[in-house]
Formats: structure tokens, sequence, C-alpha cells
């Protein structure tokens, strides 16, 4: 999935379950409670690697993640700013290996959270 569909599955699903309605700033401090949920879960798996429950640890992380870039969509439909564009402005080449792996990152996340 290109980040242009994910953003664009954002939006659909934002305007199926009224979170379009949301305003900027409530959709910012979403973000910083998703990141500090993310954050939460990594000092878990940082301290406690061997956990009995480790996989299910990281899957959660892998939630946090994918929320992450959801409400990162949603603020870039908001503002209405093409993300792909800005990835391929700020890394300036379509090679680059930072937008590579960018790209595998937020398939992967999308792919957990099937």
């Amino acid at each position: 999935m290109k980040i242009s569909e994910i953003q664009e599955h954002v939006n659909e699903l934002s305007i199926k379950h009224g979170f379009d309605e949301s305003t900027i700033e409530q959709r910012a401090l979403f973000l910083v409670t998703e990141v500090g949920e993310m954050v939460r879960k990594l000092l878990h798996v940082s301290y406690h690697p061997d956990h009995e429950n480790i996989k299910e640890i990281k899957d959660h992380l892998g939630l946090e993640m994918y929320d992450i870039v959801w409400n990162i969509c949603e603020l870039a439909n908001k503002l209405d700013i093409d993300s792909r564009k800005i990835i391929f402005k700020k890394d300036g080449d379509q090679s680059n290996p930072n937008v590579v792996d960018t790209l595998l990152l937020i398939n992967q996340t999308m792919e957990m959270r099937k």
C-alpha cells in the first residue's frame, strides 16, 4: 500500500466514523497520546525482553505505531497536505533508502493492524 493510499484510507474511514469532525488541535492531542502509549510499550519491551508475553506486547506496540500513522495521516488530510509529495520533497529522491524504509514500516504496521 502506498502512502497516498494509506492517507486516502484514513480519510474514508474518518468520514465514515465521524473522526473527521475533530479539530486540528484535538487530532494533535490524540497523536501525542498515541506516542505516549507507544513509548510505554517500548519501555516494556526494552526492560522485559524475555517476558513470557513479549509477542503479544510487540503486537500491541505495532498497533500503537499504526495509531500514530493514522493520526499523522488525519492531520495531513485536515491540512490538505499530500504525504507522498512531502516524503519525496524531504528526502529529495524516490530511490533514497530512507523513503523506502519509511514506506516499508508504514506498510508493515498496516498489515499488523488487519
